[in-house]
């Protein structure tokens, strides 16, 4: 079995050797994490010992059943009712995920401690692979930006052709399209989907609600559907559904850039690593770098519909740049665009992509607020609990971006402090390896529509508005992803930017 744990080690050590690909380092350990912490759950979680005795009792919420646990309380989306449960019971959860013991934590203090200063936490995943990744400077990833920059535009000029053809447009499929073509050029050196009919665009697509990572885990009944498919008829050929795939390993190979596949191919005879895990590989490294930032974008634009008033402040705040630098914005002028920044922090704190942290395995007994967590316990940070706790931030219904208007940081510097921050994308060295390209990718998109746009809703036949379901909240493998909605992005008369 393919070791992804040292295997990310290993990239570790070639890293100091030279720099790899910035963007794909970083999904790399994305995609390693996520499969790594997945693949080590299921190890048995050591009994508890007399020295239980001395510390107090983490609750467990009633409800469990055999085989299953509580796995047929959690519904759709999980993380509503883990966050209930907290309420009832506090900030530390037991909650049996069939037969194992998984500890959600749902205070910022406590995750603080345990991910972000805790060693005796199984991750692999301390350290960024490529240090600062996306933005480490113009010199050394001008290409990198120029990429992000260039697919950014083609994005929102879509969107406004497509409202100007079909009166209104579902922004979801066109970001995740813009989202593959980054990771396809920066990471594997190749041109990206041509269009939403492309055959690795409906293949990644497929795969993400075929093969979910953390559905699998929630839902009790998962293990039928591989018996459906083992026995059925209609059994989708693995050689018709990997074609795709196969081919961005082959030009991956021939491309005359540096690349992922280039990078695997040195490791493959060290780790026994065959054709079809450079595959697997490459197939989860896209969905890695889509998901998540075509989530988090979609739901920012979602959230803009319902709030002119915040829509007139961007635009406002871009034009005064446009005015006073005569060029457009680019991600290293975000300490002079401090609503634009704040709106980004509170849109991933008000509707978050991904609403767990990725397990982690205590590799020892460790103790937390004089809770025991026994070794070999998998603990969970409760992302969504925590960015909506009504003790430590006022009224987490309303979207309000002036929560961080002071914040002039970035979400990568503010995640790096105490345990009041945002932890959107986690805990100090235990921080999303991505954050940087996210951050990056969402401020490019929204800020080149506001220079040029208003975000209107759709048009319903009978004259009515028809404005995005905020509460409508859908599981999308890993991530959470807005509902089917509509927009109208319409060309503002007083644009700077034409």
């Amino acid at each position: 079995m393919l070791n992804y744990s040292n295997l990310l080690e290993k990239y570790r050590e070639k890293e100091a050797l030279g720099r790899f690909v910035p963007i794909a380092c970083a999904a790399l350990a994305t995609t390693v994490v996520a499969m790594y912490g997945i693949k080590t759950l299921l190890g048995n979680r050591r009994g508890a010992t007399s020295e239980i005795k001395k510390y107090r009792m983490i609750p467990t919420p009633s409800g469990s059943v055999f085989y299953f646990g509580h796995k047929l309380l959690l519904g759709d989306i999980p993380a509503h009712k883990i966050a209930e449960w907290h309420k009832e019971l506090g900030p530390i959860l037991r909650v049996k995920m069939g037969s194992e013991d998984w500890i959600y934590v749902a205070d910022a203090g406590m995750a603080h401690e345990l991910f972000a200063l805790e060693d005796n936490l199984e991750s692999s995943s301390p350290h960024f692979i490529c240090g600062d990744g996306i933005y480490g400077g113009k010199e050394a990833y001008g290409t990198d930006l120029a990429t992000l920059h260039q697919e950014a535009q083609k994005t929102v000029e879509l969107l406004i052709k497509k409202t100007q053809q079909h009166g209104s447009v579902n922004p979801l499929s066109f970001i995740r399209s813009n989202a593959i073509n980054i990771t396809l050029a920066t990471a594997f050196g190749q041109q990206g989907a041509r269009s939403l009919h492309d055959p690795l665009y409906r293949y990644l697509m497929y795969k993400n609600d075929l093969h979910p990572q953390y559905p699998s885990i929630w839902k009790p009944w998962s293990w039928m559907s591989h018996l459906r498919r083992l026995f059925s008829k209609e059994t989708t050929s693995m050689d018709a559904l990997y074609a795709p795939l196969r081919r961005v390993v082959q030009r991956a190979r021939t491309s005359d850039q540096d690349n992922m596949v280039k990078r695997i191919d040195l490791l493959k005879e060290e780790y026994v690593i065959d054709e079809r895990d450079v595959t697997v590989i490459t197939g989860e490294l896209l969905v890695a770098g889509t998901m998540a930032l075509s989530s988090a974008t979609a739901w920012t634009l979602a959230i803009l519909c319902h709030h002119p008033d915040v829509q007139h402040n961007l635009a406002r705040e871009i034009d005064n740049f446009i005015i006073k630098y005569y060029r457009f914005p680019t991600f290293d002028d975000l300490a002079e665009l401090p609503y634009s920044n704040a709106l980004l922090k509170e849109s991933l704190r008000f509707r978050l992509p991904v609403y767990f942290g990725i397990p982690r395995k205590a590799t020892k007994d460790v103790v937390c607020r004089n809770y025991l967590i026994p070794k070999g316990s998998t603990i969970v940070g409760n992302i969504y609990a925590i960015s909506n706790d009504n003790y430590v931030i006022q009224n987490p219904e309303k979207f309000l971006p002036e929560r961080f208007q002071y914040d002039s940081r970035t979400l990568h510097a503010g995640a790096n402090e105490g345990p009041e921050e945002h932890c959107a994308f986690g805990w100090q060295k235990r921080i999303c390896p991505g954050i940087s390209l996210a951050e990056t990718q969402m401020f490019n998109i929204v800020t080149k529509v506001m220079s040029r746009c208003t975000i209107e809703p759709d048009i319903a036949s009978n004259g009515q508005a028809v404005y995005p379901n905020l509460d409508d909240v859908r599981s999308a493998g890993a991530t959470v992803v807005p509902g089917p909605f509509k927009l109208r992005f319409v060309e503002r008369d007083d644009r700077r930017i034409v």
